[in-house]
């Protein structure tokens, strides 16, 4: 069997001319390359237990190293790193950045699609869904739940005024 030398090998936006190149610049082996290519994670290689790690400006020899000092997981690190290329925003408290939007049907107000979701009788994620997949029966029935609860409220109201 002949040795295939495979040329033009991009790793996270740098192009190596070859394996050997590759692997130098990576700190691995050549037969780390190959296995990458051959299961498409080269964009991973070289980011094992001994690389170092920068964040937000401060080189960390390894990415457990890193991982200790911001209080994440090691797999946080290389996730970001395979994700965005950097890790600037790991170990950064998240919460609350995604805000909910109001959300409005029928003259109902909610404060989100999940509080409309539920409130609906619906699980969770259902209006999300339906709204992404733009799935006319989802929103059918979304629609048709919206017009129960304005005439179950509107029926309580007068209820109420006739008592």
């Amino acid at each position: 069997m002949a040795n295939v030398k495979r040329r033009d090998i991009t790793v996270r936006g740098t192009v190596y001319p070859d394996t050997v190149a590759a692997a130098r610049a990576l700190g691995v082996k050549t037969k780390t390359i190959r296995e990458a290519m051959r299961t498409g994670r080269l964009d991973r290689c070289g980011l094992g237990a001994g690389a170092p790690v920068r964040v937000r400006g401060v080189t960390y020899p390894t990415a457990r190293a890193a991982a200790d000092d911001l209080g994440v997981t090691p797999g946080a690190i290389r996730q970001a790193l395979c994700r965005d290329g950097h890790c600037d925003g790991v170990g950064r408290d998240r919460r609350g950045s995604a805000k909910a939007q109001p959300f409005e049907i029928a003259g109902l107000r909610y404060p989100s699609k999940s509080a409309a979701s539920r409130a609906l009788g619906f699980s969770r994620y259902y209006i999300s869904e339906a709204l992404r997949r733009d799935n006319a029966v989802m929103q059918r029935n979304i629609v048709l739940a919206a017009m129960r609860e304005v005439a179950r409220r509107d029926m309580a109201r007068r209820e109420r005024m006739a008592a």
